[in-house]
């Protein structure tokens, strides 16, 4: 199965901030200035609304809006543009559309105090002249859209250069920086691509799989650090009592990580595996903060016999591992990450006191990483 190296390959944006085009310098000169210019990699422009389930194959991070911020560590200054006024450090979907694919940024007369960029995406615009301004905590449910990921990145300024402006005969002498940034989402994605079941050379059954739940995560995480709030742990009991009562009553409360195999649609398809027809393409996704190995529930109908003399038992199976094809198990998982996963169990698993499976991985990049889960 597959597991993505989340948000993908797995998700992370590159953005190279460079330095200003370089000139002979004048003798005196003043050189209290830096000159930034900033290139942006790795994201695509806005295409479309919703979409949270379908595939990241070697896609770009889709970038709506963007927004610039320089700091000596504490405080934001004001960049301006070559003629020193105002520069815009802030763009919506419209403006970066404008700039169409090739998003180059230039910034100058930066107090020479300044020794970072911060670069956020996906946020309305954000006022503050302080770095705390931008501390704010993510929500889980909220960070379930692939088109709109708040994103995060900052990094050190390194010197590259010189650059001379010239406005009505004052000549400032620009150091020239350049900063590469990773901008990623801060969350990983499982991605699960189809259900089946090794029957073994069982004849006689036929397993109804009714719905999946995501459990074992993170309800919070803080936006500039990634770090995860503990006291917003969400489990489940992985006994029998504990995993039915949360199929019959807790599974109607929480939308974002469960889902119903009922034929409402291609991603939903009803789900009967049989010996003849033992694997069903599905088309699932969580996204999670990757803190925790989170756990994926199935709950099964188990038929057994044919016509009046058939009967039906409940059951239920859960992820216990995530693994590499290599075998590796998977016990830290990465934001910008997919992990891509095929659920197949082995019909022997419904009858044993533990039902849970090993599940093989492949990461994808956003980041695509095959994972084989174990049950």
């Amino acid at each position: 199965m597959k597991i993505s190296k989340f948000m993908c390959a797995a998700f992370a944006a590159a953005m190279v901030l460079a330095g200003c085009s370089k000139e002979e310098t004048p003798e005196e000169v003043s050189k209290n200035y830096r000159s930034v210019d900033v290139v942006i990699s790795n994201v695509k422009m806005a295409t479309k609304v919703g979409g949270t389930d379908e595939a990241l194959d070697n896609q770009k991070i889709q970038l709506n809006t963007l927004q610039f911020f320089f700091s000596d560590g504490n405080t934001f200054y004001p960049a301006y543009n070559e003629n020193r006024e105002p520069a815009d450090a802030y763009f919506d979907a419209t403006e970066i559309a404008a700039l169409g694919e090739d998003l180059k940024f230039s910034f100058h007369f930066l107090p020479s105090s300044v020794k970072e960029v911060v670069v956020v995406g996906n946020l309305s615009e954000i006022t503050t002249n302080q770095k705390t301004g931008l501390d704010r905590t993510l929500e889980i449910a909220n960070n379930q859209d692939v088109t709109n990921f708040p994103l995060y990145a900052e990094g050190v300024l390194v010197q590259v250069g010189e650059n001379i402006h010239q406005k009505d005969d004052n000549d400032h002498l620009s150091n020239v920086y350049k900063v590469d940034l990773n901008v990623v989402p801060r969350v990983a994605r499982f991605e699960i691509k189809k259900i089946g079941c090794n029957f073994n050379g069982v004849t006689d059954q036929k397993i109804v799989v009714n719905s999946m739940a995501f459990t074992d995560f993170y309800d919070k995480a803080d936006f500039r650090s990634g770090i995860v709030d503990i006291n917003s742990f969400r489990a489940v009991n992985l006994v029998q009592k504990d995993i039915f009562d949360y199929f019959n009553f807790s599974m109607n409360t929480s939308k974002w990580n469960n889902d119903y195999f009922d034929g409402a649609d291609l991603k939903h398809p009803v789900v009967e595996l049989t010996p003849e027809n033992n694997e069903v393409p599905v088309n699932i996704a969580y996204n999670f903060f990757p803190a925790s190995a989170p756990v994926h529930l199935l709950d099964i109908t188990q038929q057994t016999g044919s016509g009046d003399s058939a009967t039906s038992d409940p059951a239920y199976i859960f992820t216990n591992t995530y693994k590499m094809n290599s075998g590796v198990e998977i016990t830290n998982f990465e934001p910008g990450k997919i992990y891509r996963m095929n659920f197949v169990f082995g019909i022997d698993k419904l009858t044993q006191q533990e039902k849970c499976v090993d599940i093989n991985v492949q990461v994808a990049s956003w980041d695509v990483i095959e994972v084989t889960p174990g049950f």
